[in-house]
This record gives structure tokens, sequence and C-alpha cells, in this order.
């Protein structure tokens, strides 16, 4: 029993033209033809392109392809050989005869055989001719075989057997072989390498290469139903015996069935990433790329692996025995579980599980041989000999379970991660221990998954949201966590240092991510490749770091990320060989030979470096078709133009990806020359539509990359065309129109800007008119308002003077005086204000006051008034604290008439009682300014009842005065609103709204 390699099986669903494969054949361009029973197919690495059988160019049953120098390629089938270049298939002209094993020389020269007559035949100028070699006469050949190695035709003739063959002489190949009463087919192995497969009938049969110059000798017999190793060889080799395919193993006579099913495998094609196989049950690609594998049914489930000193591999099964693998068979190992039970049993261990066989991850063979096994008692110690479960239950778990292990040789310990503790074993028994949890600052929870030596003392310890550094020697603790903002990613699964000693961890959130010392904290790697959760980590060597992710097994090239910090990666996964799936938590493990060993979901990976390709393959594109018209190959498109027909300004560009190791799907990008300034975004589409061109020539780049790891490139693929158009299907047509149209307007512009000057100069003239007669207009309204204002004055100075009259009649003199200066500076307010009126519009918002003069000059006359009506009212006013009195302007001696109103014909018109008046100033929601004037006196009806009755010497005239100036106001633009209210029990009160624009 061996590692198995990982296979691609391909049938006719996943388009195959049929499933019977009967050769296949890898071109220069790296496309693989697969010849069928039912026409052809070519593949891409990806995708299936078949070629159906049409009687004319391509028959039933596909045998042979082959290609010249020139890059066309040539298909044998049932009665047909054509000659295809990408685009058009061309058969040769031949009789009715068959031809066979067609082969091209190094002089680009074809050849093939006619079966009937056993002729050698040539191609000239598209027709099949008989060559009538000299050293051909009356002999007869049956097979037929260029060796590009050796740069000779080889053909099997009855007589001699296999020759090489000139126009001259024949030479037989080796003396030694010659065997008339066997059947001798020239075959190539790996590498070039020769080998003659000769049949003697029945069962019999030997493989032959040679060991030396001319020294022909069999490495390989069947007979009798069994097969024998004769000698060692330098190359794999791909046998059938019995109906199953089998590899014989370089330097070794280790052979390995390498496919599951009973194949009889008729054509192998070799390739830098495997083994091409074509069988009766379809098309298989042997992976060689150094992965291989154990199965399911071989190797339950693993969890961890180790090495012991025998260097037997043991595998750790989680819910199933230990395994153990010598290198040819696996066995069963026993004699644990009792030794653990009765450990369990000893310690009253309440919790013994039925099954002994929980193994975690991480397990360790010591510097003394002995092999540390965690599991979900604790760890389990073997020395080839006894068995040893170390239980260490702590005051806080009485369980020990081991997540991991981790050796510090100049120590002598071994440390095992358990659940929120860490255990330090001695390395031999009685294994004393040192326990590290919360009692000595080891705050990870809830489980230690990871741990990492950083250097002999210094421990590195991962858990759920927390990475912790312990040296021993200081007793210090260094904690990164999601809480201190250290710790980006949760879920340590594994830690690793690289040869230049960065950290690197592997988490469930944020994939790979490393310790960044500079900064003193973790980082995440920046790729979105690798931002899904990683499980295990392992440094290769000094260049590259292995990684396994939730779907892929990554290469990171630790030089380049070094040198540029740019990340390169090489991908494996079920695509390209990879069957785990899902790899281990902390899955890796370096056993003794340098193999590396990964557990995962569905497989035991088992992966050696040295055959590892760390660099991805660079992936050609080629552009197909074009709009739906198949191109040539792309060695006849170099300098080729292709012209489309007349006004046909669409073009779809169909391309493809071509290479074997693709983990995902191809995607591409293309970049239209002199049209656009960037390459396109990458797509997975293999499509370009590119609609209304214009007429001109075009030149198209085209270039793709499998998935979107960057890592993979190719080389560019170049398509020139050119196109023509009418001009009104041009993309240009619309600005060829508007500048057209511009033009015309422009000509109609002149003529009609000819036409209108005449009329815009008479519209100018009597607009003019019209302009003088509206200044006329205004400036007789603003000297209307003037007019109402200074008839407002007077009526006030009328009120003042009464008031004067009346403290002189007093005899109190000094208040006289002081009140006449007062009046003295309101007059001289007003004559400021009235002075600036000029008759214009302006004139009239120069010569407005604050709101705070105006109010200023409500005081004044407030003051007048109770001078001479003393204690019979109180006047209030109240200016709104976010108002600013110094910065609104109103028309002067606006308000004052109300208030004058709300005295004289509101409180003072009841004599029985003391009024009040309130004036309020605040800020609508609007901004617009208003003043309210409220009183409690008689009200509006008993003050206009009380007049008809009295005798009047003097007629109010104030407010009839404002509300005309008003008026006069608002007609020119101002806008001032006037509302006066009865109140329901008694009093008035107005409002004044006065608009912002003053």
């Amino acid at each position: 029993m061996a590692q198995h390699y990982p296979i691609l099986h391909y049938t006719s669903q996943d388009g195959l033209s049929q499933l019977q494969v009967m050769t296949t054949f890898r071109d220069s361009r790296n496309y693989l033809w697969i010849g069928t029973k039912y026409g052809f197919c070519k593949f891409d690495g990806e995708r299936f392109e078949r070629f159906a059988p049409n009687g004319k160019t391509i028959g039933n049953i596909v045998r042979k392809f082959a290609e010249d120098k020139k890059g066309y390629l040539y298909i044998e089938s049932n009665n047909v050989i054509s000659r295809f270049d990408g685009k058009c298939f061309i058969p040769l002209k031949q009789d009715k005869q068959p031809y066979v094993d067609i082969c091209i020389d190094k002089t680009n020269q074809l050849f093939c055989l006619n079966t009937a007559t056993g002729e050698l035949y040539t191609a000239f100028q598209d027709s099949l001719v008989a060559a009538k070699w000299p050293s051909l006469q009356h002999k007869r050949l049956s097979r037929l075989v260029y060796d590009s190695p050796k740069q000779v035709l080889i053909a099997n003739i009855d007589s001699l057997g296999l020759v090489e063959i000139t126009p001259e002489r024949l030479t037989p190949v080796a003396k030694v072989l010659q065997n008339t009463s066997a059947t001798d087919s020239w075959l190539r192995a790996r590498g070039g390498k020769t080998v003659i497969h000769r049949h003697f009938g029945g069962k019999s049969e030997q493989f032959l290469t040679e060991f030396g110059s001319d020294n022909w000798q069999p490495f390989l017999q069947i007979i009798n139903h069994k097969w024998e190793v004769l000698r060692l060889i330098e190359f794999d080799w791909l046998f059938t015996f019995e109906g199953k395919t089998y590899l014989l193993e370089a330097k070794s006579q280790k052979v390995t069935r390498v496919l599951p099913n009973e194949f009889n495998h008729n054509t192998v094609t070799y390739s830098t990433h495997g083994t091409w196989v074509g069988t009766e049950k379809g098309l298989v690609f042997i992976v060689e790329n150094g992965i291989k594998y154990f199965p399911e049914n071989e190797v339950p489930y693993a969890w961890s692996v180790v090495e012991d000193a025998q260097k037997r591999m043991w595998f750790l099964n989680y819910l199933q025995p230990i395994q153990q693998f010598d290198g040819n068979q696996i066995k069963t190992v026993s004699g644990y579980a009792e030794k653990m039970i009765s450990q369990l049993k000893a310690a009253k261990n309440p919790n013994i599980a039925t099954s002994q066989d929980g193994w975690y991850y991480a397990a360790l063979r010591d510097k003394l041989g002995h092999l540390w096994l965690p599991n979900s008692s604790g760890a389990v110690w073997h020395d080839g000999q006894k068995w040893e479960l170390l239980l260490r239950p702590t005051a806080a778990r009485k369980t020990s379970i081991a997540f991991g292990m981790l050796e510090d040789a100049d120590r002598n310990v071994v440390l095992q991660g358990g659940e929120e503790v860490v255990h330090i074993f001695d390395n031999k028994p009685p294994f004393r221990t040192t326990s590290l949890d919360q009692t000595n600052g080891m705050n990870i929870k809830p489980n230690v998954l990871a741990m990492a030596l950083e250097k002999t003392g210094v421990y590195w310890f991962g858990g759920s949201k927390m990475l912790s550094r312990y040296d021993s020697k200081k007793e210090k603790w260094t904690e990164y966590s999601v809480d201190n903002q250290k710790l980006g990613g949760r879920g340590i699964f594994d830690l690793k240092f690289d040869s230049k000693g960065t950290l690197w961890l592997a988490t469930f959130t944020k994939g790979l991510c490393y310790l960044d010392s500079r900064r003193d904290t973790v980082r995440c790697l920046p790729a979105p490749e690798l931002n899904e959760p990683a499980y295990a980590i392992l440094p290769i060597n000094d260049d590259f770091l292995f990684i396994g992710s939730l779907r892929n097994l990554y290469i990171l090239d630790l030089k380049k990320w070094y040198a540029s910090r740019k990340v390169e990666l090489r991908c494996f996964n079920h695509h390209n060989g990879f069957v785990a799936i899902e790899p281990g938590q902390n899955g890796f493990y370096r056993d003794s030979k340098g193999q590396i060993w990964l557990t995962g979901g569905a497989a035991l990976s088992v992966i050696d470096p040295q055959k590892i390709n760390f660099k991805p393959e660079r992936l050609r594109t080629y552009i197909t078709k074009l709009n739906g018209q198949r191109l040539p190959f792309s060695q006849f498109l170099a300098d080729s133009t292709f012209t489309l027909p007349f006004d046909e300004g669409n073009v779809r560009l169909e391309f493809e990806s071509v290479g074997e190791d693709k983990p995902f799907v191809s995607q591409y990008s293309y970049l239209v020359e002199g049209v656009t300034d960037e390459w396109s975004a990458w797509q997975e589409e293999p499509v370009a539509t590119l609609v209304h061109l214009a007429s001109g020539a075009y030149t198209v780049r085209v270039k793709s990359r499998t998935g979107g790891t960057g890592m993979t490139k190719s080389q560019e693929a170049v398509i020139r065309f050119s196109i023509r158009v009418w001009p009104w299907n041009s993309p240009y047509f619309p600005y060829y129109a508007s500048v057209a149209i511009i033009g015309l307007l422009a000509i109609g512009g002149v003529i009609y800007w000819n036409n209108q000057k005449q009329v815009r100069r008479e519209m100018r003239t009597a607009r003019e008119q019209a302009e003088k007669a509206a200044k006329t207009e205004q400036m007789v309204k603003v000297l209307e308002v003037q007019t109402a204002q200074a008839q407002m004055h007077p009526h006030f100075i009328f009120n003042v003077l009464n008031t004067l009259q009346g403290l002189v009649y007093k005899q109190e003199t000094a208040r006289a005086n002081e009140h006449i200066v007062k009046l003295g500076e309101l007059m001289r307010n007003y004559l400021s204000a009235s002075l600036s009126l000029d008759g214009t519009r302006e004139s009239l918002e120069r010569g407005m006051i604050t709101l705070e003069q105006e109010i200023k000059l409500l005081q004044m006359y407030v003051d007048f008034e109770q001078l001479q009506y003393r204690d019979r009212f109180e006047v209030f006013i109240e200016v709104q604290p976010s108002l600013s009195p110094d910065f609104y302007r109103i028309p002067p001696l606006l308000i004052q008439p109300f208030v004058e109103n709300a005295i004289k014909h509101g409180v003072l018109g009841d004599l029985s009682r003391k009024g009040h008046v309130w004036i309020r100033f605040w800020l609508d929601t609007d901004e617009a300014l208003v003043c309210e004037v409220e009183d409690d006196g008689i009200g509006r009806k008993a003050a206009e009842q009380k007049r008809r009755n009295a005798y009047q010497t003097h007629r109010s005239e104030g407010t009839n005065l404002v509300k005309n100036r008003v008026k006069l106001l608002n007609e020119l633009g101002f806008y001032i609103d006037i509302h006066t209210i009865d109140l329901p029990e008694r009093g008035t009160h107005v409002i004044i709204r006065m608009n912002d624009r003053l």
C-alpha cells in the first residue's frame, strides 16, 4: 500500500466528444487535442471544444495528431487526413486506401503508411504520394514513428523488426532485439527516453530501454499473469496489467496502481504537471506535482501525524484507532486504550469516554525518541514499549485535555496546550510538571490551541481572542488581544516562526497574519485570497511558506514578500491535484526524509517539496473568434489585419486561456489601443464586445490569469482589424452633426442678429422712455412718503408740547427743561432721517433708523406721557433676547402712533383703574421682525363711542398717517403688514410685521 496520485477524470459530461479516447497530443500552443471514436476535441485546461465528424475533413474515429513547424495541425481519422490552421480544414487528396501513422520529420515533411500495401507515403502539394525510396523496395511496413530526439524515422518491417529508415538504407535498431515471433512498438517515456514494447502473443510482454549506447535490455516483463521488475530505470513508466493501469516509479521497484477503475489506456501524453491518459472510459490526468494522498478508506480521519524513531509514520485518527505506516503497509496500533482506561479509573475520573481515540493536533517525537500524543484525556507518552497517560487536572478543570504539544529540547521539557492552562512536563518519568494558568498570569480563554517556540524558555500561545508571549526566565507575559487592539484576527489555530524570525499566525477570522515587530502588533496579510479561515502554516524553507486555508493549499513567496511586501501565491486545490478539500488544524508535519504531511477533511496528503513547482505556470492567451468566425492559430495572426464587412461597427471577440495548472476559473482583461486608456476590469466571461466603433484601424490586446490570485500571468494576445461604416453609423456622428448644426445656426444667427439689431434699437428707445416714466412715478411716491412722514412728526411734536405745557402749568421747571432737551434730541434724529430723502428709493432706505433708535424714541414718548398722567398706566417694552436691536432698520415713528392710541384711547379711557401697555419685539420663524402693541384699555368700540359723545378740539390722525405711509412703502417694494385684533374681554392687540429686507 502506498500513497495515491491525484487524478482528474473527464468524460463526455465534462465536454469530451465521446468517452473512448483513442489518442492525445499536446501542441506548441499548449492545447491538448483528444481523438475519440466520434470526432475530436480541444482542451485548454478548463473547457473542451468539440469537432464533430463530417465525413469530408473529419472521420468518425480520430487516431492520431501531428504538428509541423509552421503550426499546422494534422488529423488522422478513418479514411481521411486533414490539415487544420485553427480556422479551416483542408483534406489531403488521396485514393480510397486507408492511411495511418502520420508523423512529421525535421524537414517538416509529413509521412504515413498505406495499410493496404504497407508502403511509405508522403505529402506533396496537399496530396499523398508514394515515397518510392530505394531502400524500401519489396519491403512491407507495419508501423511508423518519427523519433524526435534521434531525428530518424523508425518503422517495423516484418522481416527485420524495428528499423531506422532513410531513402538509401535501413539500419536495425539493435540486432540483439530481432525476434520474428514478437511484435515491437516504439514508445516514448517522460523526458524523451525511448521504450520498446514487445508483445510475444498471449499474455507475455516485455518493456525494453537503452542502458548505455545501443544496449537494449528489458526492465519490466509480464509473464503468466505476473509482472516483474527486472532493472531499475531513470524514469516513471505507465503500463497496463489485466485491465488496470500501474506506475513503475523511477529508481525504484515500487509499482503503484494509479487509476481506481479498470481503465484500459490507449494513449499517453506527458506534460509538466502530470500524465494524460486516454482510456476506454474517458480522459484521465494523473497529477504529478509532488502531492500524493491516502484516501479515507485507508486513513479514516487523521488529525495528527508523527514519525517514530524507527521512521514509521503514526496517524492519529479522530475517534478511530491509531495507525502505523512503515512505507509499505498500514496496520493498527494497540495497547494504549487499556492503559489509558486503567489510569483514568485509578484517578477516579468520572468522565471515562467509551473511545480513547479522541486525538488532537501537533503530536511530536522528542529528542529522546519518545512520542507525545495529544488526546482528549491528556497527553499520551510512548517510548516504544510503555504507554503513559499524563493526567493533570486543575482546580478549575477535572479534565486535562491536550490540544497540542510543543518541545523545548534545550530545557528537556514538553508543553501541552489545554483548557485555560499550559502544562510543562519534564521529558522523562516521573514527568514533573509546572502549570501556567490564571494564577500566574496566563489569560488565554477558553483553549490554548497553538504554541510556538521563539527560543529556549520563550513561548508563544494562541487562543480564541489572545496571543501571549511568555518568558519563563523573567516570568513575564506580553499580551496581544482584541481588547488592546494589537490582535486583529480571532481564533488562532497555528503559530510558526520562519527563518527570519517572523511569527506567522493561522487565524479563523482574518486568515494569514504575522507579528509586525516594528509596530509590535499583529497584522493581516493584504491578500483577498487569504481572507478566509487559515488552519495550518509551515515554512518550507527560507523562501516559501505553506498555508492551509479553508478551501486551498497556498504557497507564499517569502523572498518576494520580504523584498517588496508583494504577495505572490501558488495555489493547489481539487482542480490541480490537492484532494484534501479542507486542511486540518495545525496539520503540517515534516518527517525525517523532508516530506511534508498534511491532515485534511477528505484525505491525508503527502507533499514532496523536491517535486513541487513553486512558481505558477505561465498561461497562454489566444483570441479564437472574431464575430463568431474562427480565427487561425496564433502563428498565423502575428502580422494579420482583418477587414470587417462594410458598415459592421460592432465587434465580438472570443478568447481562451490555455494551461493545465488552473486552480481557479480563468479571468480576462482587454485593452483597445487608442480608445481606452486602461485595461478592462477582470472578468470570467471569455468575451469582449465592442459596439458602435467608428471607421478606422484597431488593435486589441487580451491577457488572462487564473482566478483572482494575481499570481498567474499570461502573454498578451493581439488582434488587429479595420472597420468602415457610414458616417451616420459612426459613434462620432453626433459630434460631426453637432458641428454642422452649430455652423448653420451661426450663419442663421448672424442674419437674425442683423434683422433684430434695428428691432432692439427701437425697443431700447421705448424701454428708456418707460424707465424714465417709472422713475418719475417712483419719485412722486417717495415724495408722498416724505410728505406723510412730515405730517406725522408735527402730530407727535404737538402731543409732546401738550405734555410740556402741563409741566409748565404745574411749575415743574426743572423737569420741563430736562424733557425739552430730550425733545430736542428727538427732533435732531428726525431731521437727520428726513433730510436724507432726495426722491429716490435708495434714500428711503438710508432714512431708516435702527430698531434701537425706535425703542429709544418710544421710551421718550412714554416718559412724556407719564409726566402728564402720573400713575395712571404702565408701559412694558420687551425685546426677544436673540434679537439684536442695532441690526434691524425700520421707518422712523412707525410704531409710536399705535402706542399713543393704546395710551390715549385705550388705558386712559377708563379712569377708574390703572392701565397697562405691552410693547414686544421678536423674530418670527421666517426671520420677519414682529412688533406687538397690546393694552388692557376699553377697546376700539368703546373708544369710538366715547369719541362721538365727547367734544373734540383736536382729531388724532397718527394711525391713519402711518397706514397711508405703509401703503406707499409697500408699493415701493417694502413689506410691512399691520393687523389689529380686538381682545375678547377688553383691550386691543396690534401686530406689525416687517420683512428683514428693510
